[in-house]
C-alpha cells in the first residue's frame, strides 16, 4: 500500500483508505504491473477509473496507456457504452481528477478524453459552532437501522454508511419516531465528510427541524476530536447548504473525463 500512495502525486490516499476501498469494493477490477497499477468498476451505467498511477520514474514509458487500454478494453468487453474517471462512490477515493493534476490532465486528453462535468471539495475550519438539536452520535446497535434508510432512499451510500461502523462509530444520527437523517465521517478518506442524507420528505427546510444541520454539527465534532484542523467535505452536493450552515468555502476543484468506447 506504500507503494501505491508513494505513486500518486496528488492527496495521496491514507494506507487505511487504500486498503479499505481494495479490500471492499466487490465490483472492482484491478491491473497490476510492477510499477503501475490502475482499478475499474461499473457505475452509473459506464465503467469508472477510481485508481491510475504509476511510479514517477516509470513514466513516458507506456506503463499508464497500458493500463489504460487495459481497463477500456474491460469496459467494452462487458457492454459499458463509456469509460469515466473518477466518481465511482461508493468506496471512491477523488471525485475525479484534481485540477492542477497536470501529468494526468495531459495523458487523458491526449487519449481523446474530454471534460464531462466538474465537481468540487469544501473546507470547513474546525472546530465549528453549529446547533446540534436533536443529533447525537450513532450506537453501535444501529448500523442496520442506517442502512435500511440507505436501502429505502439512498440505496447508492450503505456501504459507506456501513463502513462508517467499522472500527468505531463516525455516523451520527437524528431519531424521532424513526431514522430521519445521518451524516458520516471518515469513511473512504480520513478526514472528509459525508455521505450526509435526510429523508427526502424533509430535505430542503421542509421541515424546520434542522436536521441537516445537526447531523452536520456531530460529524464535524467528531472530525475535530480525531484532530483534524479542518473538514474536507469531499463531493459537495447542496454547496449553498454547507456555506449558510457551517461557512464551507470551495476548497478543491476536480474534472470528470470520460471517453466514449463504441
Amino acid at each position: 500500500m506504500d507503494e501505491l500512495r508513494s505513486w500518486c502525486d496528488l492527496d495521496p490516499p491514507t494506507e487505511r483508505d487504500l486498503r479499505q476501498t481494495f479490500t471492499v469494493d466487490a465490483d472492482q477490477v484491478c491491473f497490476m504491473t510492477d510499477d503501475g497499477a490502475a482499478a475499474v468498476v461499473p457505475r452509473m451505467g459506464a465503467a469508472v477509473v477510481k485508481f491510475l498511477a504509476v511510479a514517477p520514474g516509470a513514466r513516458g514509458q507506456g506503463t499508464g496507456a497500458a493500463l489504460l487500454e487495459a481497463c477500456e478494453r474491460w469496459a467494452s468487453v462487458n457492454g459499458w457504452p463509456q469509460l469515466i474517471t473518477g466518481p465511482s462512490a461508493p468506496l471512491y477515493l477523488w471525485p475525479g481528477v484534481e485540477m492542477g493534476l497536470t501529468s494526468m490532465e495531459r495523458f487523458l486528453f491526449g487519449r481523446r478524453y474530454r471534460v464531462l462535468r466538474w465537481e468540487v471539495n469544501q473546507l470547513v475550519p474546525l472546530p465549528a459552532s453549529i446547533p446540534v438539536g436533536a443529533a447525537r452520535l450513532a450506537r453501535p446497535d444501529e448500523e442496520d437501522d442506517v442502512a435500511t434508510f440507505c436501502r429505502e432512499h439512498y440505496p447508492n451510500w450503505e456501504a459507506e454508511a456501513r463502513l462508517s461502523f467499522r472500527d468505531r462509530t463516525r455516523c451520527a444520527v437524528w431519531v424521532e419516531d424513526e431514522l430521519r437523517g445521518f451524516a458520516c465521517w471518515s469513511v473512504v478518506r480520513e478526514g472528509w465528510f459525508g455521505p450526509m442524507a435526510t429523508h427526502p420528505d424533509l430535505r430542503g427546510g421542509k421541515s424546520g427541524r434542522g436536521i441537516g444541520t445537526g447531523t452536520l454539527a456531530v460529524a464535524l465534532e467528531g472530525l475535530h476530536e480525531e484532530g483534524w484542523a479542518a473538514a474536507e467535505i469531499a463531493w459537495a452536493g447542496p454547496e449553498r447548504f454547507y456555506m449558510k450552515a457551517a461557512g464551507a468555502r470551495t476548497h478543491r476543484a476536480f474534472r470528470v473525463f470520460g471517453r466514449g468506447l463504441g
